[in-house]
């Protein structure tokens, strides 16, 4: 199946999160948003919600994690 279904518009047939059902993806989902809610939590500031997102979930390229010194963040 081609990404784009339409030609016209150049849109899929479906969203991403259309696919989603109880069975499949839903309480994958749920986790996820629960993990990302607790690091909002803990964060005070939107470049502590970074820092603290790369270290829960790194990508590829994040493999080598920052030394935290404990330095306030300036916002």
């Amino acid at each position: 199946m081609k990404p784009c279904q339409n030609k016209k518009t150049g849109r899929r047939a479906a969203a991403h999160f259309q696919y989603i059902s109880e069975d499949i993806g839903q309480q994958d989902l749920r986790d996820h948003l629960l993990q990302l809610i607790a690091i909002m939590k803990i964060s005070q500031s939107w470049n502590s919600f970074i820092r603290n997102f790369s270290k829960a979930f790194p990508s590829s390229g994040d493999e080598q994690l920052g030394i935290d010194l404990g330095e306030e963040d300036e916002d």
